[in-house]
């Protein structure tokens, strides 16, 4: 049930500050609202470490949802790390889903040429045999030399490879 709070301003000297809030929060009567709002680079660091770990918790629960799970025991204490831990991983993570696509990219350019190890191209090489590889007209293909072996790995829409 929530109740209504009542303000009260509580004035301490800076050495039972402390001690003073602490005993207050123990006994649940206190949400504290400050007249300034604190600054300085102390803040600065709590407040990017707390961005960095609520961006890990919405990566965890973003995880939670699509079902994976992980059974490690992190201590209290090493939050911090845990957290960058989180962040760094999932932006791993869609860096090599980036790197995924450009591959199938890839992949998809040279599927119609068939499979061939490279390798074998260079074998060849070092034999003196020069092996070129092109995509062209197919009314093209007659204005090669007659020494020239012409092999057609695939047709589509008017062009050759």
């Amino acid at each position: 049930m929530i109740v209504p709070m009542k303000k009260a301003y509580i004035i301490f000297q800076a050495k039972d500050k402390l001690p003073a809030l602490k005993t207050l929060r123990k006994l649940g009567l206190i949400h504290i609202e400050h007249i300034k709002v604190p600054q300085g680079q102390d803040i600065t660091t709590i407040t990017e470490e707390l961005n960095l770990i609520n961006r890990a918790i919405d990566i965890l629960e973003e995880a939670a949802k699509t079902g994976v799970s992980g059974d490690a025991y992190i201590e209290k204490s090493d939050f911090l790390t845990v957290a960058r831990h989180v962040v760094g991983v999932s932006r791993k993570i869609e860096q090599l889903k980036e790197f995924s696509l450009n591959l199938s990219s890839k992949i998809e350019t040279w599927k119609d040429w068939g499979d061939f190890d490279p390798k074998q191209i260079i074998a060849l090489r070092e034999k003196g045999i020069s092996i070129k590889l092109f995509h062209i007209p197919e009314k093209d293909i007659r204005n090669f030399c007659q020494d020239v072996i012409v092999k057609t790995f695939f047709r589509k829409k008017g062009m050759v490879n």
